[in-house]
């Protein structure tokens, strides 16, 4: 038979530990709306994608691809956070191990330009509203 302390401590803790069953996510965006998104090989979006937050520790590589070819390429890692430490304690050292988290965003930034041979670069790849205004030179400039 179990005790009712013991059943009080598993719902207590069921209910402390229920944000981050599932609903904890990370969210990987990319510089260019149409570039398809890739964690470790499996296609996660176009644009934006979504990776569960919470899980083992290790590095994952993100990897994003415009339809022209430019790619860019970022490692992301678990890292030991807070919520580990403190569930840890809650779930019999399960969370030292198995809570750890990804950050809340990561943001891969793809080359405006291609490379096409020796000296020489395209023009800046896609329509004009994707690219970064701040890198543009103010309206009148001559060099």
């Amino acid at each position: 038979m179990i005790g009712l302390h013991k059943v009080a401590y598993l719902i207590g803790t069921l209910v402390a530990l229920s944000p981050l069953a599932g609903c904890a996510s990370t969210q990987i965006i990319a510089s260019d709306p149409q570039a398809y998104i890739t964690v470790d090989g499996v296609p996660l979006g176009r644009g934006v994608a979504s990776i569960s937050k919470v899980g083992l520790p290790g590095t994952v590589q993100v990897v994003a691809k415009t339809p022209d070819g430019r790619t860019a390429t970022q490692p992301m890692s678990r890292s030991f956070g807070w919520t580990a430490g403190v569930f840890g304690f809650f779930t019999y050292g399960v969370c030292f191990f198995a809570c750890w988290q990804y950050p809340d965003s990561l943001y891969v930034v793809l080359p405006t330009s291609r490379w096409n041979g020796p000296g020489a670069w395209d023009a800046p790849a896609g329509p004009a509203q994707y690219q970064d205004p701040w890198l543009a030179p103010p309206p009148g400039w001559q060099p």
